[in-house]
């Protein structure tokens, strides 16, 4: 299995712009089984209480289906986190 692995700081609250990057950093890593992000990537960190008990970036497919397209495009899984409260 070959991983790759992508350590950066995340955008805070740019889910829009971290789900750029990821594209971006899953077409260099592609022939890669899995891509490996830090575990607050699509959100970044201090993003405050109220953001972070919220509904989960991924919320309705829109990022989650974004993050689908990137590991598509790489020809493997990507495995990253978000926070995700309110019961999402």
């Amino acid at each position: 299995m070959r991983v790759a692995l992508y350590q950066c700081p995340p955008l805070p609250l740019d889910v829009s712009g971290n789900l750029k990057r990821l594209h971006q950093v899953a077409q260099g890593a592609a022939g890669a089984d899995v891509l490996v992000l830090p575990e607050m990537f699509l959100s970044g960190y201090n993003i405050g209480v109220e953001a972070a008990g919220g509904p989960a970036p991924g919320a309705g497919g829109g990022v989650s289906a974004g993050a689908a397209a990137a590991a598509g495009r790489a020809g493997g899984g990507v495995w990253g986190g978000f926070p995700g409260g309110g019961g999402e």
